[in-house]
């Protein structure tokens, strides 16, 4: 599993998106940050395929606007302890 941050300009993704692709085994996880940054865990090698699976194609009719970044596993701040769980958990699976 690889992470990424994916930030939307709109409600394009929503949470029941999230929800079904889980239910597929695409996304393990999904944390998110604020209304409009996600953070997920997911089995894609790259930011383009889980922004082609979210909707961010310029092929798409109404493509949902937005950008994902992959994370290298380097980061640092101060939030709730949670985030940093599920960061901790996120690494552990891709480590597996």
């Amino acid at each position: 599993m690889n992470t990424f941050v994916a930030v939307l300009r709109d409600e394009g993704v929503t949470m029941e998106l999230m929800e079904e692709l889980q239910s597929i085994g695409f996304i393990r996880g999904v944390y998110k940050l604020t209304d409009n940054a996600l953070l997920v865990s997911c089995s894609a090698e790259t930011p383009r395929v889980l922004s082609e699976t979210l909707g961010m194609s310029s092929e798409r009719p109404e493509p949902t606007s937005g950008v994902v970044f992959k994370l290298n596993g380097s980061y640092f701040g101060y939030y709730d302890s949670d985030l940093w769980d599920w960061l901790t958990e996120a690494r552990n699976e891709h480590s597996h």
